[in-house]
């Protein structure tokens, strides 16, 4: 059974050390003083844990407890099988959820292209001004955009790999 130490982030009960125990078909949540708080199956746990991406919010799981969401911060190898534990659910492989995911990834696959290609175009524009190509004046570079447009990029290329992982999963 693995067994990991989780680090709560909520403000009232910042630092309190829980832990998530799963054989792999079975899950729970338990408090520090070692009460379970809560059991899981699979299918129980796609809808009960939120597995935050891209460090949204500042804290990267959420447990329901009862009416409330618990949130804790956890170490690599811990989100890692938490999250392959929600994803043993059929629902994690649901059409819908797939088609989500790739329309994520489509617009912040147009988004970053216009940012990247655009930043492309205005630097070299900006830079033969500067050499005086171009008629001269005040320029600008635009890495910015070059940048924001390779992290869109980057987005649409993780969120396409999920969509493509998640439904191979269940074949």
């Amino acid at each position: 059974m693995a067994s990991f130490t989780l680090n709560r982030v909520d403000k009232t009960h910042r630092g309190e050390k829980w832990i998530f125990e799963t054989d792999g078909t079975f899950a729970r949540l338990m408090h520090p003083d070692g009460q379970t708080v809560e059991t899981f199956i699979p299918d129980q746990a796609f809808d009960a844990i939120e597995i935050v991406h891209f460090a949204k919010s500042g804290h990267n799981i959420g447990f329901k407890v009862g009416s409330e969401t618990v949130h804790f911060a956890a170490w690599p190898k811990a989100f890692k099988t938490i999250k392959g534990f929600t994803e043993l659910s059929k629902k994690s492989s649901d059409p819908e959820k797939i088609d989500d995911l790739r329309q994520s990834g489509l617009v912040r696959m147009i988004g970053g292209a216009l940012f990247f290609i655009g930043g492309v175009i205005f630097s070299i524009d900006a830079f033969l001004k500067m050499s005086g190509l171009g008629g001269g004046g005040q320029t600008y570079l635009f890495w910015g955009a070059i940048l924001i447009g390779a992290v869109f990029l980057y987005q649409s290329y993780y969120y396409y790999a999920e969509a493509r992982r998640l439904q191979k999963l269940h074949e």
